[in-house]
């Protein structure tokens, strides 16, 4: 057995002792159904040394009552969807995603846990967001946040949206505004922080 397949057998050992935990993924069978799901995807994973797991390919978790994202995904090459589950939290989420990222449709009352750089679209809607706290940094498609009416600020936006910024409270240009403001304020700290360094060493 070499060291690859050596470490995939020590995460099926790990995804089946999970299957053995009684609310870890909601009935019994729906643990399996997402055991039997990686297994089947064997061919495509590649399993690190820290445990986490990269897919060659799309994941879909859509409406499978889950309550935790199964595994730690370090990088998924196509879409990650996960809607119409019962997610309270992003943990496990992949890093870096090749396609979109889809978690609407749950109870997520924060970002945290969500990628930081995706390739085309991130998909939030339909949650419990008050703020855009730990987005991702980079989402090179659109950026959709729709239904989560106790969003009220746009606090921690992403650093760059590529396509349109989509929510019921603010606008696409009233984020490019909150962007550009945030940046100029970045970079007259960054002056002043300059000046006060060199008036404290002038004055020795």
């Amino acid at each position: 057995m070499n060291k690859d397949q050596k470490l995939l057998e020590e995460a099926y050992q790990s995804i089946y002792e999970s299957t053995l935990e009684p609310e870890y993924f909601g009935p019994p069978e729906r643990k399996w159904k997402l055991f039997r799901q990686l297994h089947m995807m064997s061919g495509m994973v590649e399993v690190h040394e820290d445990g986490s797991v990269s897919v060659h390919g799309d994941i879909d978790f859509t409406h499978q009552q889950i309550f935790q994202l199964p595994y730690k995904f370090k990088e998924i090459t196509g879409n990650f969807i996960c809607m119409g589950n019962y997610l309270k939290s992003l943990e496990g989420a992949p890093e870096k995603v090749g396609g979109g990222f889809t978690c609407s449709s749950n109870q997520l009352s924060s970002l945290k846990g969500s990628p930081e750089v995706i390739e085309q679209y991130f998909d939030c809607s339909n949650n419990k967001i008050t703020s855009l706290e730990g987005a991702p940094r980079i989402v090179k498609g659109d950026f959709w946040c729709r239904y989560n009416p106790n969003l009220t600020s746009l606090e921690g936006a992403p650093e760059f949206i590529g396509g349109v910024f989509d929510s019921k409270q603010f606008s696409d240009e009233d984020y490019r505004k909150f962007v550009k403001r945030r940046e100029l304020d970045k970079r007259v700290s960054k002056e002043l922080d300059k000046d006060f360094d060199v008036n404290v060493f002038n004055g020795f």
